[in-house]
C-alpha cells in the first residue's frame, strides 16, 4: 500500500477527574509516568484485548460479526496445539472463534515494534528485527495449519512525550526507521495468504498510557480466506467448550 494511501482508524482517549477546578483535555503534562514501551509483547496484547473500545475496532476491521457472537481467547496452546506443535509454535496470541461457525476461526499472531523519542529528540526504535526473524517465522508456521484466516498484527509501541508538537492528539515520533516498519508487506519471505496489520499505540506525555493514548488501526493486506480443516474446526469446538 502507498504511504500516501495509509489510513488509520484512530481512537483518542483521554481520562480525567471532573473537579469543580478547570479541566483541560489533551493538553500538556509535565508527569513521568512508566512508559508504553515497558510492557511485554503478552502484555501490550492483553491490556488492548481488554479494552473494549479498542477490541471492538480490530474487531470491525477484520471480522463483521458483533463481540457478543465471538469468543476471544489470548494465548491459547491447548486444545489448539498438541505438545509437540507448542515445542514448535509456542502458543497461538490470539484466537477470534465465531461462536456459531466455529469453521471460520481467526488466528493472530502479534509482534511488538518500541519507539522512542529523547530527550536529545533522537529517536530510538528496537525490535524491527524480530518481526521479519520470528514473526515471519511463525506465521508461516501457522498458515499450515489452514484456519479460515491468519493474521500477523504489528504493534508499534511509540512513547513521544518529548515530542514537542503543539497538537497532542496528532503527535508522534518520526523517523525513517519507523516509516521502513510499514514496508514490510513488500517482503516476499512474508507468507502470501497471512493477512497483515499495525495497531500504533503512542504514549503522547508523561502520563500513563492507560490514562491517556492515542491509537490507531490500519489493515495492510487483507487475509486469504482458507477452508478450515475439519481436525483444527474440531480443536476450536474443545476450546469453546472450555
Amino acid at each position: 500500500m502507498n504511504k500516501d494511501l495509509r489510513i488509520f482508524k484512530t481512537i483518542i482517549s483521554h481520562k480525567i477527574r471532573i473537579t469543580g477546578n478547570k479541566t483541560e483535555l489533551f493538553n500538556e503534562s509535565d508527569k513521568s509516568d512508566p512508559s508504553v514501551t515497558k510492557l511485554t509483547e503478552q502484555e501490550i496484547v492483553k491490556w488492548i484485548f481488554d479494552n473494549h473500545g479498542i477490541r471492538d475496532l480490530i474487531i470491525e476491521e477484520i471480522y463483521s460479526l458483533s463481540d457478543k457472537d465471538l469468543s476471544i481467547k489470548l494465548g491459547v496452546k491447548e486444545p489448539l496445539l498438541n505438545k509437540d506443535e507448542q515445542k514448535i509454535i509456542g502458543d497461538i496470541d490470539v484466537v477470534i472463534i465465531p461462536k456459531n461457525n466455529p469453521e471460520k476461526t481467526i488466528i493472530i499472531e502479534f509482534k511488538r515494534v518500541k519507539v522512542s523519542t529523547l530527550i536529545d529528540k533522537s529517536v530510538k526504535v528496537n525490535k524491527i528485527s524480530t518481526i521479519r526473524k520470528k514473526g515471519f517465522s511463525q506465521i508461516k508456521k501457522l498458515r499450515k495449519f489452514n484456519y479460515h484466516k491468519t493474521y500477523l498484527g504489528v504493534i508499534i509501541e511509540d512513547d513521544a512525550r518529548n515530542v514537542k508538537s503543539a497538537n497532542t492528539i496528532l503527535r508522534s515520533s518520526k523517523n525513517k526507521v519507523i516509516n521502513s516498519i510499514f514496508n514490510i508487506n513488500s517482503d516476499k519471505t512474508l507468507e502470501n495468504k497471512a493477512g497483515l496489520f499495525f495497531i500504533k499505540l503512542t504514549q503522547p506525555t508523561g502520563e500513563s498510557f492507560e490514562i491517556r493514548y492515542n491509537l490507531g488501526i490500519t489493515i495492510e493486506k487483507e487475509a486469504a480466506e482458507i477452508i478450515q480443516e475439519k481436525y483444527i474446526t474440531e480443536r476450536v469446538k474443545e476450546l469453546l467448550k472450555k
